[in-house]
């Protein structure tokens, strides 16, 4: 009935990638360069009658919600230009996911099934009047600022979890699915490479995420008995010694 997945972080154009740029690995879904996700939501994989179907009652399911909820902190952007999501059609695909068919839904599309949508904060909300068919909806989301730099303030790996329910008027509390999206955050290494007998050469990887972080100087402090070349006159030896290198974040 209800699942929740993501995109590959190098996906670059999620309305034509939305069913081959789907990833399981939970290392694959956060986009460094951004610092966003994009969540895939399979919907009614089955294409059951949802809104027309009755419960024990007799009463008439009614109108379908999708909600889809971010970890605290987190909060729906937009996923294109002025959009805010993309909706498509779909059939049943493997297990409980649905593959797209054709073009995002228009306006037009979104009315004649009676989709009403509220993207806010940590919030992204789907009301369906008439669900009968398999859908696939794409939205965008990232941490807020504040957040972000609690990721990326040490050498550590945080794992959020994300979460979406689908229920209707006279069927709740519905359905529900997750998804986990890790985030990996390497600031400072340091590692040695032996190039010869009594030399090794030191490289410190410093990776602040192009984030503004505190601080302005780095300090190396090698272990007893080793020292950086010098000169006889005791002048520390630069050229071939020492040397920086700018790295580029990729996403």
């Amino acid at each position: 009935m209800l699942a929740k997945e993501m995109l590959d972080r190098d996906v670059s154009k999620p309305a034509l990638e939305v069913n081959s740029g789907i990833t399981t690995d939970l290392n694959k879904g956060f986009n460094y360069e951004d610092k966003s996700v994009i969540f895939r939501l399979s919907v009614n994989a089955d294409g059951l009658d949802l809104t027309g179907a009755t419960n024990a009652a007799g009463e008439t399911l009614g109108k379908a919600t999708v909600t889809d909820t971010l970890p605290d902190g987190w909060e729906c952007v937009n996923i294109a230009d002025e959009t805010q999501y993309l909706v498509f059609e779909g059939t049943t695909g493997s297990a409980a996911s649905v593959t797209a068919t054709g073009g995002a839904l228009d306006d037009t599309a979104k009315t004649a099934i009676g989709l009403s949508a509220t993207l806010s904060g940590k919030t992204a909300t789907f009301i369906f009047d008439t669900l009968d068919k398999p859908y696939v909806i794409l939205v965008k989301a990232k941490p807020s600022d504040e957040t972000i730099k609690g990721y990326f303030n040490s050498n550590k790996e945080t794992t959020v979890t994300n979460s979406l329910n689908l229920h209707a008027d006279k069927w709740t509390p519905g359905v529900g699915s997750t998804q986990q999206v890790k985030i990996k955050s390497e600031v400072l290494g340091k590692k040695a490479d032996r190039l010869e007998n009594g030399v090794v050469r030191w490289t410190v990887d410093y990776k602040p995420a192009e984030l503004d972080m505190k601080g302005d100087s780095l300090t190396d402090e090698l272990p007893v008995g080793a020292d950086l070349r010098i000169s006889s006159t005791g002048a520390l030896l630069i050229d071939g010694n020492i040397t920086v290198q700018a790295l580029s974040l990729k996403s």
